[in-house]
């Protein structure tokens, strides 16, 4: 918890310590950013993958890291079509309403695979744990090397 007496001088610079988030209740909460919890690490359980195709664009197909099969006999996966992969934010989920967005205009328009990574048990923690993990969980992925897909980080 911000001390009272910070709460009207939280420094919005690079030397900002606590940031305020809306949680899913619609309550604003205090992250503190110096003194929570981080490096977790990244673990194949902790990512899910949610395969969307213009075939299937409402009821994804779930693959983990350790279930590849549902991708080689239920779906419309086409290894010639391009491959993308929305990789959702903090506190966020793979039902969140920006993955949902992304991926009703991307397959409006494109016939394409999408997967939707979900990677929910580490985003839903502090903000430090999360920024951690990011580069990881963008490499870390098995689907992507099953496919051929070479990984690749923005951040």
């Amino acid at each position: 918890m911000v001390p009272e007496d910070q709460l009207l001088t939280l420094d919005i610079g690079p030397n900002m310590t606590y940031i305020l988030v809306e949680d899913e209740d619609g309550q604003y909460v205090v992250e503190d950013l110096v003194n929570a919890p981080a490096n977790r690490s990244v673990s194949p359980s902790d990512l899910s993958y949610y395969f969307y195709s213009q075939t299937n664009q409402v009821v994804a197909v779930k693959v983990t890291n350790s279930n590849l099969e549902p991708l080689s006999k239920k779906v419309a996966f086409q290894p010639r079509k391009d491959t993308f992969f929305i990789i959702h934010g903090w506190k966020n989920s793979h039902r969140s309403l920006v993955n949902i967005f992304i991926k009703k205009a991307m397959l409006s328009k494109h016939d394409v695979n999408l997967f939707v990574v979900d990677w929910s048990p580490i985003a839903s923690g502090s903000y430090l744990s999360a920024k951690q993990a990011v580069n990881k969980v963008g490499t870390r992925g098995k689907p992507l090397r099953y496919f051929g897909v070479q990984p690749f980080v923005l951040c």
